[in-house]
């Protein structure tokens, strides 16, 4: 068994994967999925796995973590909204445990928001990313629009967005 084989299952080549990615070797984590991957059928099977680990960088409140593995994910499997969407939420979350969105972090959530718009059955969360994203570009009126978006969309789930829905609610009062 040679140590980057396609005869490695999934998950090991996966959790090497990550370890690169959150050593900051991006390059070896490309080299490693490029062997494996190289066969469809191994290809596919790494996505769920890499999915798992942001997911689980997500639960335990690593959102830094999340972003590179989601944008690890999204960079080699282009077509899948379901890794945008990922990523979308993971740049979200670091944003707010940052307190606030870097110029890049923006660019990279307005590139990822177009994308997205438009796709049949969106969470409706999108927009109450969308809405954050134009507060961030200090934009009131999309903010408003995306908001009243996501408003009309929105079924009081997940609960714990209540409490941020209220604060952007003031937010618009008082500056749109």
């Amino acid at each position: 068994m040679t140590e980057t084989g396609d005869d490695l299952p999934p998950g090991r080549v996966a959790a090497r994967i990550v370890a690169h990615l959150n050593a900051g070797e991006t390059e070896a984590a490309n080299e490693l999925f490029e062997d494996y991957a190289s066969e469809d059928r191994y290809h596919q099977t790494l996505y769920p796995v890499l999915f798992d680990a942001a997911e689980e960088y997500h639960d335990t409140g690593r959102p830094a973590e999340a972003v590179s593995v989601m944008r690890f994910v999204v960079e080699q499997y282009p077509d899948g909204n379901a890794a945008k969407e990922a990523l979308l939420y993971s740049l979200f979350l670091l944003r707010a445990e940052a307190g606030k969105a870097d110029r890049l972090m923006l660019d990279e959530m307005g590139v990822l928001l177009d994308e997205l718009e438009g796709e049949p059955q969106n969470p409706a969360w999108i927009q109450l990313i969308s809405t954050q994203y134009w507060i961030d570009r200090d934009r009131p009126r999309e903010a408003k629009r995306a908001f009243e978006q996501f408003e009309s969309e929105w079924n009081g789930r997940p609960s714990y967005l209540a409490s941020y829905v209220t604060e952007i609610e003031r937010w618009l009062q008082t500056n749109a």
